[in-house]
Formats: C-alpha cells, structure tokens, sequence
C-alpha cells in the first residue's frame, strides 16, 4: 500500500466502524496508518455510502469500498486526523464492556424473575440465574471501578466527568 501513496499529501480516510484496536507489528500498516507515518482521517459511513450512491455505486466488497473511500478522500481533500489517545480508547473499551455487562445483568434478572414466577422451573436453574447475576453485578462493579481509577489518573477526564455530574 504504501508504495503507490504519491505522497505525504494523501491522507487515507477511515470509517468510523472500523476498529482501532493497536494491531500487531506484521499488520501494523493495514491496520493502524498512523503508525507508519501515514496521514489518515476517519470519516462517517453514511457520507461514503452517500458518496458512493450519487456515482451510482451499489457494489459491496472490500476492493470497491477501498476505491469508493479513496475516490472520496481524493475529491474532499481530507484533513488528517490525530491518532486515537490511548488513554481515550481504554476509558471507551471500559464503558462499552461496562455497557454489555449492565446489559448481560439485566437480561438475567428477566430471565431470573420469570424463573421464579414458573412452577416447572427446577431450583439448579433458579440458583444458577443467581449466582450468574451475582457475578455480573460484581464485574460491572469492578468495571466500574476500573473507569474511576482511570478518570482519577487523567485532569482532561475529571474535567469532563465533572461536567457530566
């Protein structure tokens, strides 16, 4: 890839959907641009699906959504983007883990309140429903701790909880 950039003017536009996990060295170009020195900008999907619908585009492979996000990047003249915080990508895995599991819990505690409302449910599933409530609850609190411990180390996320409080 890096070989056909024309140069460091390019800036290589992302979708938003795709992950930003830090990958490993062997794909550290295909998956992390920034790491290579390759500027890169995350755009909207609806904007290049609506890009790519006004040129009448309806293919949706990966090689035609490459050509249809370099199309766009080249027509809009990107500005690149800074590279995720790390700090930033921590606090967001934490509040989406933390997300699934309240989730997870409450999907449990439905399942656990028909349960006990069943007369055929047998006792080894009314207990078992508990105690995977129990221990949801205790992994969203233990998430939940993890988030404080990380806004508590970091002035801009005191700052912005501060706000939301």
């Amino acid at each position: 890839m890096i070989s056909w950039l024309p140069c460091s003017r390019v800036v290589l536009p992302r979708k938003c959907t795709w992950s930003w996990n830090p990958p490993a060295p062997t794909t550290c170009i295909s998956g992390w641009p920034w790491c290579a020195g390759i500027p890169c900008t995350v755009v909207n999907p609806a904007q290049t699906t609506d890009y790519g619908r006004s040129l009448g585009r309806r293919l949706k492979t990966d090689k035609a959504d490459a050509k249809l996000l370099a199309s766009f990047g080249a027509e809009r003249h990107l500005e690149a983007s800074q590279p995720p915080d790390e700090a930033q990508e921590h606090l967001k895995a934490l509040r989406r883990h933390k997300e699934w599991l309240g989730a997870q819990a409450q999907a449990t505690r439905n399942r656990l309140e028909a349960a006990q409302h069943s007369p055929w449910t047998p006792p080894s599933v009314t207990r078992s429903l508990q105690q995977t409530l129990k221990d949801l609850e205790r992994q969203v609190q233990e998430t939940q701790e993890a988030l404080d411990r990380l806004v508590a180390e970091d002035e801009r996320w005191q700052w912005a909880s501060a706000l939301l409080d």
